[in-house]
């Protein structure tokens, strides 16, 4: 829950600080200044955490799941304890920093993951359990939650509806691969099996323009699907497992990044349209963990390392420009990369502590 929490503080915080959006800074790498001399200092771009929030909830643990969904009034957050139980929502503003905050609903069940999207306006939340996934619309003040849809159980994206051809749907990756759960404007569903593979382990999913990018990995394989319509469509084989596989695509150039967890770090494979673009690269050795998102002009990612802080960069010119978020340690499943209202923000939660920090690509100097 902290993490919506944090999305919408560290937002306004930044503002207040008069630090400009990512989006709003010159390209990483890129020389702004007047050509001159010997001596004359060039500029260079580095990421840079720049708006820090916090704050602490009256209860839970360390071991949680966390979803956070931008709205249009700031940002709202979902979680559940890993070891099962209710989801819990938030809606948190930059006053509630360094407060103690109660959640403002619970969805009783013994939900594991907990995955928020908004669709159509509505705010929903998809949980998880042993035997299901449900699907809950809830109120904009987090006042009610009415059950709409009770699926098959299986591995779901974050968020976890999808848009492809104007229709939303849940991509599922299961024991028997990857399927499709179409719903209409009254809530009903439509399941389409759209690959047949090995048991799935770890699922994402992505827009790209019109059409949804999901990833599965399985035991030994990963696989790539691009989703035109929630029907079969181009489907790549990659010969290695992708554990905790994250995309981001640029929706205009159709390039973008698969990352993912190996044995030895963080890897990453280049995706351009339907297709990869080469094997896959070490990006960061012993992380852990990855996220990535799009925010309009770069790609950004970031990830554990082996101390358990968040190491947060964006890529210019096949290189990773990162910094570190000090302080919290969380768990994997307890912190997230986020674009709200246009900015880059981490947020996590260690203990019963949130932490949010805003990212942004700042100059600095050589002489």
């Amino acid at each position: 829950m902290g993490r919506i929490l944090a999305g919408v503080l560290l937002l306004a915080a930044c503002g207040d600080n008069g630090i400009d959006a990512p989006g709003a800074n010159p390209p990483g790498g890129n020389d702004t200044m007047q050509p001159g001399g010997a001596g004359v200092p060039t500029a260079h771009y580095v990421a840079a955490v720049c708006g820090e929030l916090s704050w602490t909830t009256s209860g839970g643990n360390g071991a949680i799941d966390v979803a956070v969904v931008p709205r249009s009034f700031g940002a709202q957050v979902l979680e559940v304890p890993l070891s099962g139980g209710a989801i819990s929502g938030y809606t948190l503003s930059k006053q509630m920093d360094m407060q103690t905050v109660s959640p403002q609903i619970t969805i009783n069940s013994s939900f594991t993951t907990v995955a928020a999207s908004e669709v159509n306006g509505r705010l929903t939340a998809t949980g998880v359990d042993a035997s299901s996934i449900r699907v809950n619309v809830i109120a904009d003040d987090l006042s009610h939650a009415t059950e709409v849809a009770k699926l098959a159980p299986g591995l779901i994206s974050k968020p976890a509806f999808q848009v492809s051809d104007g229709l939303s749907f849940v991509p599922v990756a299961d024991d028997q691969g990857l399927r499709v759960e179409a719903f209409d404007g009254a809530w009903n569903t439509t399941t389409t099996r759209v690959a047949a593979t090995e048991p799935a382990t770890a699922m994402t999913a992505t827009q790209m323009q019109y059409a949804t990018v999901a990833a599965w990995s399985t035991q030994a394989s990963c696989y790539m699907m691009t989703l035109f319509r929630p029907a079969p469509g181009p489907l790549v084989h990659i010969a290695e497992a992708c554990d905790s596989p994250h995309l981001a695509i640029d929706p205009a150039s159709q390039k973008g990044v698969l990352v993912f967890q190996t044995a030895d770090g963080i890897r990453m494979i280049n995706t351009e349209h339907t297709g990869v673009l080469g094997p896959s690269q070490l990006l960061r050795l012993n992380g852990s963990s990855p996220r990535a998102l799009w925010d309009g002009k770069h790609i950004w990612i970031s990830h554990l390392d082996q101390r358990g802080d968040i190491i947060v960069g964006y890529m210019e010119d096949g290189h990773f420009h990162s910094a570190a978020v000090t302080g919290p340690h969380p768990v994997s499943s307890a912190y997230d990369l986020v674009l709200i209202n246009g900015s880059v923000w981490t947020v996590s939660f260690d203990s019963q502590t949130y932490q949010a920090d805003r990212m942004c690509i700042l100059p600095t100097t050589n002489g």
